[in-house]
């Protein structure tokens, strides 16, 4: 009878190791049967109340870019890359050595998604917070960005200590809105391109609507496939995320097909002061950046609900 007891006592032990943490690993059987199965729940639970082990502190902190806000990131590792290639390709003759800065460039930026890499197996090897860490892995699969995808290869590590990591055990709310507001998810689904058609700010790459993160919002990271919504509701939707992007890049030149063909001094005048402006324009270390000329402010239907006309308060009344 013993002898069934203590089977019985082991399947319950990694079964629980099996679904709240990565499984079992050398000395975690006899700390939950010491615990008892709930006390070790209630623990993880609340993993704010387990300490994390000083060596692997340790070597989490020596992640340097872990800790970089997104700006910080494209700043160090994205425009390195950007203006070499741009020197290259000014230089008719093909420089050589121009042609390896681009390539160290590209090489050295790669470090920010190794270092997200190994961290996140750091944790989920030696951490004693198991569950945040399954947790974590579990709201980074649901709201998926792909580091290949452009800027996003120096942003998906922040996407996961800022948009996922501190929201993984706490209401959906918060963590869909951190998501929403991360440029790794804003540039993955093209919402930064997002424009109102005929705002001030349609002109050149940012020409019009488009649908991709309105549709992915619900479909994906909500309501699911069948869930309700219609197309209609998707154009609503993205016209309610129109100008919610990142900021363009301060030096853009603009060319002169995006210019209007006829032009007043008062229009023009209007133009400059609005270039100037978000020239000297402070940047949000976050890498969020509301563009109100690229805004849709009419009211909308979305999903039953009235909009009430606005600017990025539709977005969180969106999101509600």
């Amino acid at each position: 009878m013993d002898d069934i007891s203590d089977a019985s006592r082991r399947h319950q032990t990694l079964h629980l190791l099996n679904r709240l943490a990565f499984g079992p690993r050398p000395g975690d059987v006899e700390r939950v049967n010491a615990l008892g199965p709930d006390k070790y729940i209630r623990e993880q639970l609340h993993p704010e109340s387990i300490p994390i082990p000083p060596n692997l502190t340790s070597r989490i902190d020596d992640f340097r870019t872990l800790t970089m806000s997104p700006v910080a990131l494209f700043a160090e590792y994205e425009r390195p890359i950007r203006d070499a290639a741009k020197s290259a390709r000014a230089q008719a003759d093909g420089n050589i050595e121009l042609r390896d800065a681009t390539r160290d460039a590209r090489m050295h930026a790669r470090i920010v998604m190794r270092e997200a890499v190994e961290a996140r197996l750091m944790r989920a090897i030696y951490g004693t917070r198991q569950l945040q860490e399954v947790m974590t892995a579990f709201w980074f699969n649901h709201f998926n960005v792909f580091a290949g995808k452009g800027l996003d290869s120096v942003w998906t590590g922040s996407f996961e200590e800022e948009a996922i990591r501190p929201h993984t055990m706490g209401k959906f709310r918060t963590l869909l809105g951190a998501t929403a507001r991360h440029p790794a998810m804003l540039f993955y689904l093209d919402n930064w391109l997002n424009t109102a058609p005929g705002s001030p700010g349609a002109r050149g790459r940012f020409e019009g609507i488009n649908e991709n993160y309105a549709r992915e919002l619900m479909e994906l990271h909500t309501l699911g496939v069948n869930g309700g919504y219609s197309q209609q509701d998707v154009i609503a939707l993205a016209h309610i995320l129109t100008g919610w992007g990142i900021p363009r890049p301060r030096d853009e030149n603009e060319s002169s097909e995006s210019m209007p063909p006829v032009e007043g001094q008062r229009q023009r005048l209007m133009r400059r002061m609005r270039r100037r402006a978000r020239q000297f324009e402070p940047a949000d270390p976050s890498g969020f950046y509301f563009d109100s000329q690229r805004h849709d402010f009419s009211a909308k239907t979305f999903l039953n609900h009235g909009i009430p006309g606005g600017g990025a308060a539709q977005v969180e009344q969106a999101l509600d």
